[in-house]
């Protein structure tokens, strides 16, 4: 390690932003030679098959290591459990007597294993510190910055103390204390933050004046600051600012509609489903989802009335409900201990009203998975531009863990599908057209890795969903023609030509698949069996 490049061999809590693997091993190296000649027992949190793992093996002299998996540990349990992560790992340091000085090495990858560890990144910096305080020695955090989401990336800027770099240890500028990381989306935390860097520049541009106004809570994605609705008088329809700590959600709007607090537990939007009941589950579902939505703009009152009451008797009784579920809504949204005070309106900190208007602020820093699947969506197809085909499916099968389903499947039609729906409709076209074009590309990578079984399943996605895809039948062919199979290619084609029939092509038209089915048989080696080998 250099010196003189900042915090020097000291520091504790350090990560490493990855750009090529290839340097990793020098990297390992370094950081190893930093934590000084005292026997230290290593642990590493990664897959087996992991790029570190191999890393480490081609250390000049490997030291004692125990390598556990992402789920071993516990970051793959549903809902995310902290205290569990936490005593899984400091039983290295307290199972033995005495203790060993352990180290952490953990690849990062772990984000993109299931959802529940997508949404809870931002909270890897609190894990550590409580780790630090237990009893572990150091901890090295692998991000790679190819393939993980800049979300992520980001969040592990703030988390960490130093980073270390080909050219040395570096003190992390950037790092922000456990309780300024949290809370992204508010204008309290941009406050917060900025007061934080500054004092660290210079102790002569710490703030004069304390930050507890509270007009700073109010988060920046809900109302445009540009239409100064915070700077005026709330008026008796307009929320104040959510408490500062607030719970973080996540949010699962694929398949059905679900909220998960920070606690694991989700929103219940059980209760009477009459039909046409103001307050009933389907509408408050459908509230929550339009406002959800549309983001800064908000909801125009007469759009949530058409999608939601298309059929109302007269304005006034639409308005009449419209309130009544907005009420409910605001109910539901709050933790069971504070629902039953019943809130007013003006103090409530999620659902805001104004010029004719709602809109929905969430919680800080909460996740959103309709907003993770086009980003997951478009780093692996930058990935796979480039050539690097293993990297671009571990970002593509991320994305299709979040695709439990169509946007809000599990609303009614009337309110996703028809003439005053393009709120969702629109959205959900371009989801699932997305959805199924990234089964295409994982078939195509897969069969180019001659991963065969990987690429048909991904294949029969597709045919799940149209059973005439040119591009799915095409994979399929090439798939048994490179198995040296001509029967089973044979028999695709004929289903391909089926399917083609059963969605009204001529049987005298040409197959567009004609051509590549042609060129494949003439190519095409019989395989040999155990039986024609023996002989």
């Amino acid at each position: 390690m250099k010196p003189g490049l900042g915090v020097g061999p000291g520091a504790r809590d350090l990560a490493c932003f990855l750009q090529g693997r290839e340097a990793l091993p020098e990297l390992l190296q370094s950081w190893q030679r930093s934590l000084g000649r005292k026997p230290v027992h290593y642990v590493i949190v990664a897959d087996h098959s992991s790029a570190i793992i191999a890393a480490w093996r081609k250390l000049i002299r490997p030291p004692s290591t125990l390598a556990v998996t992402p789920r071993d540990v516990g970051f793959l349990v549903k809902p995310f459990p902290i205290s569990l992560i936490e005593s899984r790992l400091l039983q290295y340091v307290t199972g033995e007597s005495p203790p060993r000085k352990l180290a952490l090495l953990v690849d990062m990858d772990w984000l993109l294993q299931a959802p529940s560890a997508m949404a809870n990144g931002s909270i890897w910096g609190t894990i550590i510190e409580r780790l630090l305080a237990g009893g572990v020695h150091c901890c090295l955090s692998v991000y790679h910055r190819r393939h993980l989401p800049e979300r992520d990336l980001l969040s592990g800027l703030h988390a960490h103390a130093a980073v270390l770099a080909a050219d040395g240890l570096h003190d992390n500028p950037y790092r922000l204390p456990p309780s300024l990381a949290a809370g992204t989306g508010t204008s309290q935390s941009v406050r917060l933050r900025l007061d934080h860097w500054l004092t660290h520049l210079s102790e002569t541009l710490r703030p004069q004046q304390p930050n507890d106004d509270p007009r700073l809570r109010a988060p920046l994605s809900g109302v445009d600051s540009a239409d100064g609705v915070r700077d005026q008088a709330p008026s008796e329809d307009d929320a104040q600012p959510p408490p500062w700590g607030a719970d973080r959600w996540k949010i699962r709007c694929f398949g059905s509609l679900r909220i998960y607090r920070s606690s694991g537990k989700t929103v219940d939007w059980h209760g009477s489903d009459e039909r046409g009941k103001p307050g009933s589950a389907r509408k408050v579902r459908g509230l929550f989802a339009m406002l959800l939505m549309s983001g800064d703009r908000g909801m125009p009152v007469a759009e949530l009335i058409d999608v939601l009451w298309p059929g109302a008797t007269s304005p006034e009784n639409a308005l009449n409900r419209l309130h009544q579920t907005v009420n409910e809504l605001r109910r539901r949204l709050l933790p069971a201990a504070e629902a039953v005070a019943s809130p007013k309106a003006r103090h409530h900190p999620y659902v805001v009203r104004h010029d004719q208007r709602y809109f929905l602020r969430l919680p800080p820093d909460s996740w959103i998975d309709v907003d993770e699947f086009p980003q997951l969506c478009r780093q692996g197809g930058d990935l796979l531009r480039e050539g690097r085909l293993s990297e671009s499916l571990l970002c593509f099968e991320s994305a299709l863990k979040l695709y439990t389903g169509d946007l809000f499947a599990d609303l009614p039609a009337a309110m996703t599908e028809g003439a005053d729906a393009d709120w969702c409709a629109s959205s959900r076209a371009w989801l699932r057209e997305l959805y199924f074009k990234v089964h295409g590309d994982c078939a195509r990578t897969h069969r180019e890795l001659n991963n065969h079984l990987q690429a048909a399943a991904h294949c029969r996605q597709m045919l799940q969903h149209d059973a005439g895809s040119d591009f799915a039948h095409a994979e399929l062919m090439r798939i048994h023609a490179a198995q040296g199979r001509r029967d089973t290619l044979e028999r695709q084609f004929q289903l391909y030509r089926q399917a083609l029939s059963a969605t009204g092509h001529a049987d005298t038209a040409p197959l567009p698949l004609m051509d590549l089915y042609v060129e494949l048989m003439r190519s095409t080696t019989p395989a040999q069996t155990l039986r024609s080998r023996s002989r």
